[in-house]
């Protein structure tokens, strides 16, 4: 949950690493509101506008056996079950039925792939890659 991240302990941000404590002060309209500490003032929140902040890889539970934090499969090589490379993955998206991935190919369109143990059977986070077992035409280029 969104209101979760203050528990986790200090967030740091995306440049410089400045460490920063949060107070979750509420929510609205599906935003966290909280207090970040050394922000006092309008212009200090201001000054921070864009700001990505990150937890510390250290701050989040283990996962288990076949559970993969998207950060981790960002990145990634795909590979055809026979080793044929197909290209990287670029991003995890949900739109409501499941984790989807996306797949940046080198000579093709990028394309959408259910993250199924049947699309996807084989996760290798240390060998940087995954192994894809698509059905027929999921990685076929369409019509323009």
């Amino acid at each position: 949950m969104p209101e979760d991240i203050a528990c986790y302990g200090p967030v740091e941000g995306e440049v410089g690493g400045r460490s920063f404590e949060l107070r979750l002060v509420g929510s609205a309209k599906g935003v966290v509101i909280a207090h970040v500490s050394g922000v006092e003032n309008r212009d200090q929140a201001e000054k921070l506008r864009g700001l990505h902040l990150y937890l510390p890889r250290s701050a989040l539970p283990q996962t288990e056996p076949n559970e993969y934090y998207h950060a981790d499969l960002i990145g990634l090589e795909a590979v055809l079950e026979d080793g044929t490379p197909v290209g990287r993955i670029r991003a995890i998206h949900d739109f409501g039925a499941g984790d989807t991935l996306e797949l940046v190919r080198p000579a093709a369109s990028p394309v959408m792939v259910p993250f199924t143990r049947t699309v996807v059977p084989v996760v290798e986070p240390a060998a940087r890659r995954l192994v894809l077992n698509p059905p027929p035409g999921l990685l076929d280029e369409g019509e323009p």
